[in-house]
């Protein structure tokens, strides 16, 4: 409904006004809505047929002022939006479309057409959640005035004597809130962070990793108080000044968190709205195929969390969304409970704790005060934590390294089942515990190295 209405005041301001219409602004938090003279047209007679070199032929109906024969053409709104999505999250200051279609064209421009289902279209396709880290929400990183063009081309008399129409689109953002070079250190400071919680292992529940990730950002960070107010220093806005500088406002805390969600497996949407303290930006965040609500910004510093893990009648209810995130689409597509997590797993019934070799569950039940099914759900298995040799929980005994069989020494068929297990054709969580000789927590290639120099006498 959102984007009807955006498009729909978009298209009217567009067939009023000759030049300039009115475009697209992107407020701090990277909501887009039209406000200001940012599609500009020209229809000009004439212009230098070098700028476009790839159509020399071509009917120029309204000519642009810049130069886009480096622009890429694209088919669909949807392989155009991917592209921007690339050209946002690589920082560009500046980059363009060549959408082409087919059919009856009129002397008349449908600016309604190109603003419905071009120039708006790509950016709600650049931004839809994919579950890539740095794409969809992760996007939503720009701000200040957002400028663009539109124009268009035609060509006939081919495909089939068809007639051919490009419609040419540039887009300029008005500034990120992370520069490019400062985005490339996020992604390694991200990986560094999920080794050092010792979170990456499908061992691990969703629920512990939510839970240890939420409590380091929680700890951590500290909101950004003294640049508050800095209409200069975009920085604070980002993921890149929570994970690095340690300190950053609400979109960096729910960015983050959202980031770092995406690349452990976990889908994460960012939230925005506002509360009683102004616009403010949040997560939801899936556990055992439910969504559920958090705020790290407003349980900062808190040894007791107020905001994790809450459904919708929670303290969120008094927040107002932004209309996209109570959309039914929305809505349909990201179940979000009444009641809160710790509610729902108190309801459910019977369930069985994981071992260091067998999977748990976490029963299932019907909620007293929701009146929700919960469905049941399995927990990894623990996998062995051994200590001089012996697990701390069960007390196996590991066997000597490289020696999969047990039978006391280590040859041609460890070899062999190193080789399964590497291949996937055999497994177990004990076997891949055994069958990681270099103690770094799974079993992979560098084993089956070292399993090769003990056949060759090279490695004891």
């Amino acid at each position: 409904m959102l984007k009807r209405l955006i498009c729909a005041a978009l298209a009217a301001a567009l067939m009023l006004c000759a030049v300039p219409a009115e475009g697209w602004y992107f407020d701090a938090p990277g909501n887009f809505y039209p406000d200001g003279p940012v599609l500009e047209y020209s229809l000009e007679p004439s212009m230098d047929p070098r700028v476009i070199p790839a159509l020399p032929e071509s009917d120029l109906l309204a000519p642009m002022a810049i130069d886009y024969s480096s622009f890429p053409t694209f088919s669909t709104v949807e392989e155009a939006g991917r592209y921007w999505g690339d050209c946002v999250r690589d920082r560009k200051a500046s980059f363009g479309v060549l959408i082409t279609s087919h059919g009856e064209h009129e002397n008349e421009v449908d600016w309604e057409k190109i603003a419905n289902e071009y120039y708006t279209d790509i950016i709600y396709e650049g931004l839809k959640h994919t579950g890539e880290p740095d794409k969809g929400d992760y996007l939503r990183q720009i701000g200040g005035t957002y400028g663009g063009s539109l124009s268009y081309l035609v060509r006939s008399g081919t495909e089939g004597r068809r007639e051919i129409t490009k419609y040419i689109i540039s887009y300029e953002p008005g500034y990120y809130y992370s520069t490019a070079e400062e985005e490339a250190q996020v992604g390694p400071l991200v990986d560094q962070l999920i080794d050092e919680l010792g979170v990456r292992s499908d061992r691990i529940s969703d629920y512990d990793k939510i839970a240890a990730v939420y409590g380091w950002i929680t700890e951590n960070i500290r909101y950004d108080y003294d640049t508050l107010n800095d209409d200069s220093y975009h920085t604070k806005h980002s993921a890149y000044a929570g994970i690095k500088n340690r300190t950053c406002v609400c979109s960096g805390y729910a960015l983050l968190f959202y980031r770092i969600m995406l690349t452990l497996g976990i889908d994460c949407r960012y939230i925005t709205g506002y509360t009683t303290g102004g616009y403010h930006a949040w997560n939801i965040v899936n556990l055992y195929g439910e969504y559920f609500l958090l705020d790290s910004t407003w349980d900062e510093g808190c040894e007791t969390y107020s905001w994790f893990l809450l459904g919708t009648s929670s303290r969120f209810k008094e927040r107002n969304n932004d209309s996209q995130f109570d959309a039914e689409d929305f809505k349909a597509a990201y179940n979000i409970p009444p009641c809160a997590y710790a509610t729902h797993e108190a309801a459910r019934l019977g369930p069985i704790a994981p071992s260091c070799v067998a999977e748990g569950s976490t029963g299932s039940g019907l909620c007293p005060e929701c009146s929700v099914w919960l469905t049941a759900y399995s927990v990894p298995a623990l996998g062995h934590d051994f200590s001089d040799g012996v697990c701390t929980r069960c007390k196996r005994v590991r066997p000597a390294r490289g020696d999969l069989t047990e039978d006391g020494g280590v040859d041609v068929m460890d070899g062999v089942i190193m080789q399964r297990i590497l291949s996937g054709i055999e497994g177990g969580i004990e076997l891949c515990d055994f069958a990681d000789l270099n103690l770094d927590g799974q079993a992979d290639v560098m084993d089956g190295v070292i399993m090769q120099r003990m056949l060759a006498g090279l490695d004891t």
